[in-house]
């Protein structure tokens, strides 16, 4: 319990700062000054700390003494703005609720976090003399939306660190049979899936039993394979597999022989880049590729030949994170929860230019990785996009989530018949019909149900719910079978 009081206490005093590093301007992506000039044209930049978590830029400032954190993505893109609130500048009926609901908790922090699609005040409350807490949402009217609950405020932690709790049930087999042949008496205590400075897609597993204080960790790589233990017996073993791995990557992998590459390949080769460093012939897809550095401007370039050795492209590697404005702007618009996997310059052989993005996301759980291809001419304007066919973590969880919901709902039968109920009474979301939840899973998307009531028409008994969706708020009204009648816009 002290643990999680800890926790609520780091998030609340620094919301979205778990494993922030202090960077130098000059390391921070144009495509992120540029943003943050354009919407902060007053604001000097001697005046901003700048700190880095991930891929995540953080501008840190100060305007009439209210303490400012604005997060960018690598490609300039806005994510959100934190401002912290004195509660005099917050609306009234959020200061009369908070008055009337927690009269003996004082006020520590109140952060107004705004986000595409909405903007929401966050309120840390506590008791000078005791360890009562609360952690308190309003939308940006003032509207009192929830309070969070403890498991609410530990997922806030693990996302912060980067942790995506994952049903054991949906780990990959590699990881299941792995843990069943090795450790059939110890059950899953933990499972995630970690994205953080250190690890990237990687499955973290905590094994042991209810009873004992001692636990196994485990850490797989994106596709089941053991990277890490906390098993003394098992260290040697995943060492000599890291060790095998590599060198049998030496192995498989060696350069391809120049001299068996075709005679005018090579030539064509040498004549174009007759200074190039760390020369290297490979094969990939039925074509020869030589890598090297171009020795003026020090990056690393590929050149393709078909396997008749004709000339077909050159291609130059770029700054990810110096993209021209127009296309950071275009990504930003268009991909916002992507990340930039490499960009290029190629050249082909009948002349035509192009800036090419590589985008994906971490979520992403194919093997091998897929990406969506954006290309650009050299101006920065928009030429064709070659979309990867993905499999996204997120969106498989949802839908298995759902599906699962759905089969719990369908045996589900209440309804206002099956108890006595009275004009006014309040019901909560686990108390509606199921056909008013699959109404809601169906039609509402998106929306969250904030409170329910049962209201009385003539004789007949009816639910009026009220949803929220960001500013948007509606009021649905359902018969006594939880079956649709008709909503209002409120």
């Amino acid at each position: 319990m002290i643990r999680l009081i800890l926790i609520v206490a780091f998030l609340f005093l620094q919301l979205f700062s778990y494993s922030q590093v202090t960077v130098r301007e000059g390391s921070v992506p144009v495509a992120v000054k540029n943003n943050f000039t354009s919407t902060y044209p007053g604001i000097a930049m001697v005046n901003v700390t700048w700190k880095k978590d991930n891929s995540d830029y953080f501008a840190n400032f100060v305007v009439d003494k209210n303490k400012i954190i604005v997060k960018y993505a690598e490609t300039g893109r806005w994510i959100n703005t934190e401002t912290e609130c004195l509660i005099q500048d917050c609306p009234r009926s959020m200061q009369k609720n908070i008055s009337e609901r927690f009269p003996s908790l004082k006020i520590k922090k109140i952060t107004l976090v705004e986000e595409k699609d909405k903007a929401e005040y966050y309120v840390d409350m506590a008791d000078e003399y005791t360890s009562n807490r609360a952690h308190l949402i309003y939308d940006e009217a003032g509207n009192f939306i929830k309070q969070l609950t403890e498991k609410e405020l530990q997922e806030i932690s693990d996302r912060e660190k980067g942790r995506l709790a994952v049903n054991p049930k949906e780990l990959p087999s590699n990881v299941s049979s792995y843990i069943l042949s090795n450790y059939p008496t110890l059950d899953i205590t933990e499972s995630y899936i970690l994205n953080n400075e250190k690890y990237q897609n990687v499955y973290y597993i905590s094994l042991g039993k209810q009873e004992a204080k001692d636990t196994i960790k485990l850490l797989f790589d994106y596709q089941g394979i053991l990277i890490e233990t906390s098993d003394v017996s098992k260290e040697k073993k995943v060492e000599t597999e890291k060790t095998s791995k590599k060198d049998n990557k030496k192995q498989v992998v060696p350069p391809f022989p120049q001299n068996q590459v075709p005679t005018i390949a090579v030539e064509y080769f040498t004549k174009k880049a007759a200074r190039a460093e760390g020369v290297r012939w490979d094969t990939i897809s039925n074509q020869y590729v030589a890598s090297y550095v171009e020795p003026i401007r020090k990056t690393d370039n590929k050149m393709f030949f078909d396997e008749d050795g004709k000339y077909l492209m050159t291609s130059a590697a770029l700054d990810k994170n110096n993209l021209l404005p127009m296309i950071g702007t275009y990504l930003s618009k268009n991909y916002p929860n992507l990340d930039i996997f490499s960009a290029e310059n190629q050249t082909y052989a009948n002349k035509k230019k192009y800036t090419m993005v590589k985008l994906f996301s971490k979520s992403w759980v194919n093997d091998p990785m897929v990406y969506h291809e954006i290309y650009f001419s050299t101006s920065g304007r928009l030429e064709k996009e070659i979309l990867a066919n993905y499999t996204d973590y997120n969106e498989q969880y949802k839908k298995s989530s759902q599906a699962a919901f759905n089969q719990l709902v369908s045996a589900d039968d209440l309804s206002l018949k099956d108890k006595s109920s009275v004009d006014g009474e309040s019901v909560s979301s686990q108390d509606l019909p199921s056909k008013i939840h699959k109404y809601l899973g169906d039609n509402c998307v998106g929306w969250v149900f904030q409170e329910g009531v049962i209201i009385s028409e003539g004789n007949t008994l009816r639910y009026a719910i009220i949803i929220r969706k960001a500013k948007e708020r509606k009021q649905l009204f359902f018969d006594i079978n939880g079956n649709y009648l008709k909503s209002e816009n409120l």
